[in-house]
């Protein structure tokens, strides 16, 4: 894929938890959810964890919005790192978010 002509983004999220609950695991058993904890984002394979399934589909969602997010490969978990406020990401933090990457490369004039 990163050598073809068509722009496209890699999302890689860890183990899928909340709702809907459809599967028979301990989290759905015990309908563990992500809750608001923001997401955790780093370039290729290299997160594991739990995460949240909404944001998940919140991640595909701005990287589809955002023009400068292509040819990314990127894996999201929730967020555990120890913090005493933990906000759901908004558009600015997917961004931000997104803007750390290795390989996001922003050409888009938005003037």
């Amino acid at each position: 894929m990163e050598n073809s002509p068509i722009p496209s983004v890699i999302i890689r999220p860890g183990r899928l938890v909340g709702g809907p609950y459809t599967a028979t695991d301990l989290a759905s058993l015990m309908k563990l959810g992500g809750g608001e904890k923001g997401c955790e984002v780093k370039i290729g394979d290299s997160l594991t964890g739990d995460c949240e399934r909404s944001a998940a589909a919140e991640s595909v969602v701005q990287a589809l919005l955002d023009p400068c997010c292509k040819n990314l490969d990127f894996s999201i978990i929730d967020d555990t790192r120890p913090t005493k406020t933990k906000a759901v990401f908004g558009e600015t933090q997917w961004m931000e978010a997104f803007s750390q990457l290795e390989g996001y490369v922003c050409e888009v004039d938005f003037d």
